[in-house]
């Protein structure tokens, strides 16, 4: 049963090989361009989550607010909101910081 799943993968493998040598970087100017490319693709994937998850929590915490004991709850909102944010400031700052250094050394 296995062999036969490795004999059928195996056409697949031989066509799709000359795809992955060709898609290779040919110089490492054109590595680091990729590099940079994947690592930004990476950060706006990170960042988009954070603020799914900030909003998230965000509408959550304000729904357990009327919920039981308000003081409590309006002042971990209230911390998390600000925590929030702060991490979230932080990201777009490094990454930004970071877009400059790549802009000034013409990467």
């Amino acid at each position: 049963m296995i062999r036969r799943k490795i004999f059928s993968f195996l056409p697949i493998a031989v066509l799709a090989a000359p795809m992955l040598v060709f898609a290779a970087p040919k110089t490492f100017s054109e590595l680091a361009d990729l590099l940079i490319r994947h690592i930004n693709a990476a950060a706006l994937v990170l960042i988009s989550a954070t603020v799914v998850l900030y909003l998230y929590k965000t509408a959550r915490d304000l729904f357990n607010i009327s919920q039981g004991k308000a003081e409590e709850n309006i002042a971990r909102a209230r911390r998390a909101l600000l925590e929030g944010l702060g991490i979230i400031f932080v990201m777009v700052s490094i990454w930004g910081i970071l877009n400059l250094i790549i802009a000034s050394l013409s990467l």
